[in-house]
């Protein structure tokens, strides 16, 4: 991880004395606290070489976690370049610190796989289906033990429109809850971990099969319609 020393607020890697911390001959001691407004929008990058996930904790004067939120990532030539905006106007006035905490946890059991980013030991030797951890687990530290249940998430070459002319348009990547092939029933997502339903169109077609079908506004498949493209 690489913290660049012209951030607005300034972290120390762990082992590192802090300015507080560190005691310099001649130098008479104070402790120093930063000042900010509670309207401020602080942005803060890290780097790093692999793929991770980071998180931001707010900690009170009793060392006190009291509120986290996750870096945001984009690849820039062979670097991770995380992200993140926080600002304090939920904080009452007073004293606080930061840190940044890498996420990381050991799964053992039973898996399959993986869409995200968990880092740590995976024991058992994943077999290649894919299934997605849902729910908070970013301030987990220890171990994941049992049977962790499968969910299969398959993808496809589709094109959707509003009108039974969807043959024309643009191809593009969508995803679902299942394995292939997919049915009447199934909704689609635009995103692999199933968080953005397809919303807004009134007809799909798999690339490939050349099948029109009718779907609702939120990306669920209703009915054939017999049309081929």
């Amino acid at each position: 991880m690489t913290i660049s020393k012209a951030l607005p607020i300034r972290f120390w890697l762990n082992g590192q004395e802090t300015f507080n911390e560190k005691e310099v001959p001649g130098i008479d001691e104070f402790l120093f606290a930063q000042k900010f407004n509670k309207a401020d929008s602080i942005k803060l990058q890290i780097i790093d070489s692999s793929i991770k996930a980071y998180r931001i904790e707010v900690l009170d004067e009793s060392d006190v976690v009291i509120s986290t939120t996750l870096f945001t990532r984009e690849t820039i030539n062979d670097s991770y370049v995380y992200s993140i905006t926080i600002d304090f106007s939920s904080l009452d006035d007073g004293c606080y610190h930061l840190q940044i905490v890498e996420i990381s946890f050991t799964v053992t059991g039973v898996i399959s796989g993986l869409i995200g980013e968990v880092s740590g030991t995976a024991t058992n030797d994943p077999s290649p289906a894919m299934f997605d951890l849902q729910g908070d687990i970013y301030g987990l530290l220890g171990t994941i033990s049992g049977t962790i249940e499968q969910i299969i998430v398959s993808e496809g070459i589709f094109a959707y429109a509003n009108t039974i002319a969807v043959c024309d348009s643009d191809n593009v990547t969508l995803y679902w809850l299942g394995s292939d092939p997919w049915e009447i029933g199934t909704q689609f997502f635009t995103d692999n971990l199933l968080t953005t339903p397809l919303s807004g169109y009134s007809y799909l077609t798999e690339v490939g099969s050349g099948t029109i079908h009718t779907i609702s506004g939120l990306g669920v498949v209703l009915a054939d319609t017999g049309i081929v493209c």
